[in-house]
């Protein structure tokens, strides 16, 4: 079978997001329509994953802290204790 003819398509409200495992098959089809679409990809790992490296995980860190740092609006950004657990900055 053609592989478009089993493509299901997923159809969303306004600001809601799916999420699937990057070994799911899967794509895009052209935006027809007049209403403006926006994709922001994102790439999680089990914290284990990185942990089993503490060197990269430190590095990790930094390099995020930088980033949020780089933009005027954060230079005093300080990360509450939930948001240090869920970038991974502890």
């Amino acid at each position: 079978a053609q592989v478009s003819k089993m493509a299901i398509r997923v159809s969303m409200r306004k600001g809601s997001m799916v999420i699937w495992n990057q070994l799911l098959p899967h794509g895009t089809a052209p935006n027809n329509s007049a209403n403006f679409r926006c994709v922001q990809l994102l790439r999680m790992y089990p914290k284990s994953m990185i942990a089993a490296e503490p060197q990269r995980m430190k590095a990790r860190a930094n390099a995020l802290m930088q980033f949020i740092k780089k933009h005027p609006s954060n230079a005093d950004f300080k990360p509450t204790a939930q948001q240090r657990k869920i970038l991974g900055l502890e």
